[in-house]
């Protein structure tokens, strides 16, 4: 150990580093079975920038949204402000639909978009920022609750466990649903050390419930691109996208139904 390493002992220790964790590697240097993965990855890329805006160009508009139209379109943009009256843009595509780090590039995928209304707000903005791309976007589950011989006082939340496509918004909502979970259990269970055995599996079991509804969506929308990688897609998720086509095509036109699926997609109601 370097002069910087020191121990810490704790009752509890809750793994919440997220997509990057190393937790599969540390339970295998203390003898536990390797960690089964369900990875299913769409292969998207997001390209973000920071503008000014002039608030001349907006038209009243609070935000703007591109969405993708899997299979057939795999690109989008999404604009929203930000502090300091600035406005960040995200353009992300899937598979080879990636958008492109140079200015022309950009400005051309923009242009290319189902909608001009992205382009058309832009060409009076200013870049305030570089381009910055992210493509470790995959959806990857690590099956933590299959290992018997887990060990009492470790529990890993959020991304540790199970992280999203991140263009689906749920990263966030399932690591607080996890947290919430886990201090529900600590409350009614953490109570003395008879109580502590096999406290951490039991939560590590819950974890699974919590995270199912947001990884069935975000992987089903995923499997939708022949470009994507892992995961099977069953007649049930068929059915299920061509329901969603339906919900999201009337979700467009009436505010209620958006407002509902928004409620779900938000994790605010069940599916």
């Amino acid at each position: 150990a370097s002069m910087h390493d020191r121990e810490l002992r704790a009752d509890l220790v809750i793994d919440a580093t997220g997509r990057g964790s190393h937790l599969p590697h540390w339970l295998a240097a203390i003898g536990r079975p390797e960690v089964r993965e369900d990875v299913v990855d769409g292969r998207m890329t997001y390209a973000s920038r920071f503008y000014a805006v002039p608030p001349s160009a907006l038209r009243g508009w609070r935000a703007a949204y591109v969405q993708a139209a899997l299979p057939r379109d795999p690109r989008g943009g999404i604009l929203f402000p930000v502090e300091e009256q600035r406005w960040h843009l995200t353009l992300f595509g899937y598979g080879d639909a990636a958008p492109p780090m140079d200015d022309a590039g950009y400005l051309a995928f923009m242009q290319g978009l189902r909608s001009p209304i992205l382009a058309d707000v832009l060409q009076h903005a200013t870049p305030l920022t570089p381009i910055i791309g992210h493509r470790r976007t995959e959806n990857r589950w690590r099956h933590f609750e299959e290992i018997a011989d887990w060990p009492d006082g470790l529990v890993a939340v959020g991304d540790s466990v199970c992280c999203f496509d991140p263009v689906y918004g749920q990263g966030m909502t399932t690591g607080i649903l996890g947290a919430l979970a886990l201090a529900a259990r600590f409350d009614a269970e953490w109570d003395g050390s008879a109580a502590r055995v096999g406290f951490a599996r039991r939560v590590q079991r819950q974890m699974v419930h919590v995270a199912r509804p947001a990884w069935n969506l975000a992987t089903g929308e995923d499997l939708r691109l022949e470009s994507t990688t892992g995961g099977q897609l069953r007649r049930r998720d068929r059915l299920l996208q061509s329901y969603f086509d339906r919900v999201i095509a009337a979700a467009t036109v009436d505010p209620r139904i958006r407002r509902r699926l928004l409620s779900v997609m938000n994790m605010l109601s069940g599916p």
